[in-house]
């Protein structure tokens, strides 16, 4: 096999700016440390997210099910802007779980992080029925309903024409029961500006929400899955298991020009894929996933759309049945890593995953190898505590990355609770 020589963009490397305060008493990995635990709202106070969730839209909409907790715990999903160095949880909870549409993000890049609303949800009047096929995934009001949204992401910098985040694919929506909607849809932070004033729900538009149309699949080939973006080609990569004999399904979205929106749908048969994690090495050319079914992994080269399960050695994660294997993934840059947490099964437990590269390119001749490593400051979460004022369900994009928080530094964040702080750490200056 031969090595991939594809020249692509370095790792980012910081340079010359400053960091935050509250970066200098942050602690280094695998140590972390707590911010955003505060009760005051909007900016003040370091508020967590509990003092910004709105009710109403997120209570117990129609048949008495929903809580508050759901845009969090009921595998929610969050990206990070890396411009403005905010994270951000937009529609979540879903499926019969919650309503709530409304959009949160933590300012990262402030002195005193905290969270804060930036988008009214729809208010329970305006949800209208909550059956999987009214509305192809909007309230009656056109906005979309909240989701699982294990696949949000964010697509920016240089080369993008609109920042944005994205929904490659809407996923388990908010019904009586659950479902699925085949809607490609995105998020226009950008719109909002600075303010810290969340924009008023209205029933004359659906404010920073595009629908830009279908994947033109069978909803039920992607109920959960990632989504990815490609720093390199400026493109959304999404992927999911299929299941069965379907093989592994992935699309591609350009975010450069008029053909934004509209995207590409793939399915290799060839190669089945249980999805519980998956991330994206945008320099090495490559999409990594993890498949619960054989403990293995399987590598997506993104310039020839081919799948392999390569060789690897050491003891890799294994999922922990029942838990939805949605667990959090980050690429290290810096080492050529993977770093993988499932606090809720694997307790203080952290692994690795060493990517084979030859020079600065990837080597799909080499073996991937694990390890495994202790943290310290983190909550442990026992199996089977879901809902009880912890977030259990730990899907790859809420375990997120700064990539540079303004002189350089790496910092790895992951929220945990609505009611809980938000645990940050910094990474190591030559990686993990």
């Amino acid at each position: 096999m031969r090595v991939i020589t594809a020249k692509r963009a370095p790792p980012a490397q910081g340079g010359g700016g400053s960091a935050p305060a509250w970066v200098a008493g942050i602690n280094t990995f695998p140590s972390w440390s707590q911010i955003a635990n505060g009760t005051g709202s909007g900016n003040a106070g370091g508020a967590k997210l509990a003092s910004v969730i709105q009710s109403p839209g997120c209570s117990n909409p129609n048949g008495g099910w929903g809580h508050a907790n759901a845009v969090l715990d009921s595998y929610t999903g969050m990206t990070v802007d890396q411009t403005r160095k905010e994270a951000i949880i937009a529609a979540g909870g879903g499926h019969s779980d919650g309503a709530n549409n409304g959009c949160y993000a933590l300012s990262l890049g402030t002195d005193t992080p905290a969270w804060r609303c930036l988008v009214d949800s729809t208010p329970d009047a305006n949800l209208g029925a909550l059956n999987v096929d009214n509305n192809q995934g909007r309230f009656d009001d056109g906005r979309p309903r909240s989701m699982h949204a294990s696949n949000i992401c964010w697509a920016g910098g240089a080369g993008v024409t609109t920042p944005r985040v994205w929904f490659p694919m809407q996923s388990s929506i908010t019904s009586d029961n659950g479902g699925h909607a085949d809607n490609v849809l995105s998020f226009d932070r950008e719109s909002l500006g600075a303010g810290t004033t969340p924009l008023a729900w209205t029933n004359a538009n659906i404010g920073p929400w595009t629908f830009w149309g279908s994947s033109n699949q069978n909803t039920n080939t992607y109920g959960f899955g990632a989504g990815l973006f490609d720093s390199v080609n400026k493109q959304i990569i999404a992927v999911n298991c299929a299941g069965g004999s379907f093989g592994v399904w992935w699309q591609k979205i350009p975010v450069t020009g008029p053909s934004e929106g509209v995207s590409t749908a793939y399915n290799d048969t060839g190669i089945d894929v249980n999805l519980c994690w998956a991330q994206i090495c945008p320099d090495l050319g490559i999409v990594v996933a993890g498949d619960s079914d054989f403990d293995r992994v399987c590598v997506l080269n993104i310039a020839t759309n081919t799948w392999v399960a390569p060789s690897q050695s050491g003891t890799p994660y294994t999922p922990y049945t029942g838990s939805g294997n949605y667990i959090g993934v980050v690429y290290i840059p810096a080492s050529r890593s993977l770093v993988l947490l499932d606090p809720k099964n694997a307790g203080s437990t952290y692994y690795k995953l060493a990517i084979p590269v030859s020079g600065s390119s990837y080597n799909p001749a080499g073996t991937w190898v694990w390890s495994s490593g202790t943290m310290s400051g983190y909550p442990t979460i026992a199996a089977g505590d879901y809902g009880n004022d912890v977030q259990a369900e730990w899907t790859s994009s809420k375990f997120n990355k700064i990539e540079d928080i303004g002189d350089g530094t790496s910092v790895l964040m992951l929220p945990t609770s609505i009611n809980r702080p938000t645990y940050v750490s910094k990474v190591p200056s030559g990686g993990i």
